[in-house]
């Protein structure tokens, strides 16, 4: 959520801003809801400083104490309508996306993300790379038909050297990170609505991509399931106050995650790259105002570090303010080059993303710390995929290709590769 404070200081500024991911109009709302909440509240408050100062008087006029009834109706109405007031302000401001970076691309959708550099060399196969479902064995190692079965489509049961790549993956990664300063972490993956809310993820679009738990004896839905351990790992940080010398404080966590992927019909229907349940091994950072820039370019940089001791290809790409996530305010992404997409002229794919949401998410959570003058503010997070395992299990298929239709191990892997 933006600072509504903020708002109302600088109306213009902040619309045009915003231009390239909300309407004019509703910024406009926003402002008159939030005059009219305002002026609400004001009339309840002095409602309430009259009432008060009348209950003093009471006890010795008894004109006082009819006052003080008559005001009882009277205050019942005004505390009734500033609270529908307050809601209908937080409806408003909760479908605003955060305020974009200065620093990111202006433009309307991916088409006008910029690729900042290309890492790594495309290695010079003998002969055409093949898609990765193509490989030896692959489909009996991710298991679609069975999981078709057992779960629906898009879902997988990943068995053999492909889950062996996974768990390699996996302590590679943790161990790097922890290394690092990273904490590890094992959330829940089953969240509160209102913790989800809070990370941003239930408003405009991201409400058809959650999966809703309701109970048979309830009305409404009761819980989500997480969509990556970043949500899990903010809700851990709600009503918090960090000091300033801990942060930032980081944490690592690898997670089960699910998503609906409604918008997604007719996109990857076939394989691993696109399911309703993959695993991801996450970095989460609650930082000062002051860091949370230093911060995002630090898990760019680890991003990079993890792609390069695999040796696969990938370039950096700086997302347009409409391609922004809602939470973002600026966000990069890492997309690894698959040889075997495109009848095997390759293709570039996003494998990695990791987004700066400043103190959207912490308004909401009430995540603050206490600053060195012994004030509280609110933190700032930011987010980054180490692993998102299915994809990068694809890119290393594709890209550790044999001849044979077989795949080999990157060397940084074989270490914790299980025989």
């Amino acid at each position: 959520m933006i600072d509504i404070a903020l708002l109302r200081k600088n109306p213009k500024e902040i619309a045009d801003r915003l231009s390239r991911r909300v309407s004019p109009e509703i910024i406009k709302k926003v402002l008159r809801a939030d005059e009219q909440w305002r002026h609400e509240k004001c009339n309840l408050d002095q409602l309430l400083t009259t009432r008060n100062e009348l209950s003093k008087k009471a006890q010795h006029d008894p004109r006082a104490r009819k006052e003080v009834k008559a005001l009882k109706e009277q205050l019942e109405s005004a505390k009734k309508t500033e609270s529908e007031k307050k809601i209908q302000l937080e409806n408003l401001l909760s479908s605003i996306p955060n305020i974009p970076s200065d620093k990111a691309p202006n433009g309307k959708n991916e088409k006008d993300n910029v690729v900042l550099r290309e890492c790594g060399t495309k290695r010079l196969f003998e002969f055409t790379p093949h898609d990765y479902l193509s490989l030896k064995d692959i489909p009996i190692m991710i298991g679609l038909q069975e999981a078709a079965q057992s779960s629906g489509a898009r879902f997988a049961y990943m068995k053999g050297k492909v889950a062996k790549l996974e768990f390699a993956l996996l302590q590679y990664a943790i161990l790097t990170l922890c290394e690092k300063g990273f904490e590890l972490v094992f959330p829940p993956t089953i969240l509160k609505k209102e913790t989800m809310l809070a990370m941003g993820y239930l408003d405009q679009a991201g409400e058809q991509e959650v999966f809703h738990l309701q109970n048979p004896t309830e009305k409404e839905t009761s819980f989500v399931l997480a969509g990556t351990g970043e949500q899990s790992l903010g809700g851990m940080c709600m009503n918090n106050v960090f000091t300033q010398k801990e942060l930032p404080k980081r944490y690592v966590t690898f997670t089960p995650c699910y998503r609906r992927e409604a918008g997604s019909y007719g996109k990857d229907t076939k394989g691993i790259f696109r399911l309703h349940q993959f695993e991801k091994v996450e970095m989460f950072s609650v930082t000062t105002p002051g860091q949370s820039e230093l911060e995002h370019q630090f898990f760019l940089t680890l991003q990079e570090e993890l792609m390069k001791a695999l040796d696969v290809p990938y370039r950096v790409v700086d997302l347009a303010i409409g391609d922004l996530g809602l939470p973002s305010s600026r966000t990069f992404d890492i997309e690894s080059f698959f040889p075997g997409q495109n009848g095997g002229k390759g293709q570039y794919r996003e494998t990695h993303s990791t987004s700066n949401c400043t103190d959207f998410q912490a308004r909401r959570l009430n995540a603050r710390y206490t600053n060195n003058h012994n004030k509280k503010e609110f933190v700032h997070t930011v987010n980054g995929t180490a692993f998102a395992m299915q994809r990068i299990i694809i890119a290393i298929l594709e890209n550790y290709q044999t001849k044979e239709g077989d795949f080999t191990i990157p060397k940084v892997l074989k270490a914790f590769f299980p025989h």
